[in-house]
């Protein structure tokens, strides 16, 4: 779900789309043996922001700039969490 929702969030579209539409393929060979698409087009989406760094950590921790904070799912989100802090 986390990844989901900052996938869909990031700026960068054109990666995004193409990494959802090559990791459907990739899941296809026979020596891919992928168990979970979203995760995984997620790290190779974070791999291509900054190789290297490429982890799920790092990754979030650089790449706030990077998100579209005005993502209707982004928002709703941060607004839950802020609900549940105050």
């Amino acid at each position: 779900m986390t990844e989901t929702l900052i996938i869909n969030s990031l700026k960068c579209t054109q990666i995004v789309e193409y990494m959802k539409t090559v990791i459907k393929d990739v899941k296809e060979m026979d020596e891919a043996d992928i168990k979970n698409e979203t995760k995984s087009a997620f790290l190779m989406i974070a791999a291509t922001q900054n190789p290297l760094t490429g982890t799920t950590p790092a990754f979030l921790s650089g790449c706030y700039e990077k998100i579209n904070k005005e993502y209707i799912d982004f928002k709703k989100i941060v607004e839950f969490i802020m609900k549940e802090i105050n």
